[in-house]
C-alpha cells in the first residue's frame, strides 16, 4: 500500500493521550481539558485538530476514559512540542491529578483519512 505524504512531504501526526481517572475526578479533569488545556495545545506551531473523547465503558475499577486526540502537521511539529515550554508547563499543570489519573500516550503517523460525503478515488491504493 502507498502513502501519499502532506503537502510538503510529511503525513499528519496523531498523538493520543488515553486517561483512566477516578470517579470522584473526572468531572474536574474533564472541565480543565475543555475549558483551556486542550485549546492551549492546539495554539501551539504544527497543531491541526483536537478532540476530548469520554469513553460510555468503565474500567474494572469504575474509572472513567478520556482520550485527548490531537493532529499535527508532521513528526517535526511534535518532536518540537515535546521539548517546548509550553509542553512543559503543561506537565506541570496536570499534576494535581497525579493521585487519581493513569495516562498513557501514543503517536503514529495517519496513513488514511476519509470523511463522509467527501468523493473518493475508485483505484485501490498501490
Amino acid at each position: 500500500m502507498s502513502q501519499v505524504p502532506a503537502p510538503g512531504g510529511e503525513r499528519p501526526l496523531g498523538y493520543f493521550v488515553f486517561s483512566w481517572v477516578d470517579a470522584s475526578m473526572a468531572q474536574e479533569l474533564i472541565d480543565w481539558l475543555c475549558n483551556g488545556h486542550v485549546a492551549e495545545v492546539l495554539e501551539q506551531p504544527g497543531m491541526l485538530r483536537a478532540e476530548v473523547i469520554v469513553l460510555d465503558e468503565r474500567s474494572p475499577e469504575g474509572r472513567i476514559g478520556v482520550v485527548c486526540a490531537y493532529q499535527l502537521r508532521s513528526q517535526q511539529d511534535y518532536d518540537a512540542y515535546l521539548s517546548s515550554s509550553a509542553k512543559a508547563r503543561f506537565n506541570v499543570e496536570g499534576r494535581r491529578f497525579a493521585s487519581s489519573v493513569t495516562s498513557t500516550r501514543w503517536h503514529g503517523h495517519c496513513v488514511l483519512a476519509l470523511q463522509a460525503g467527501v468523493a473518493r478515488s475508485s483505484g485501490a491504493a498501490q
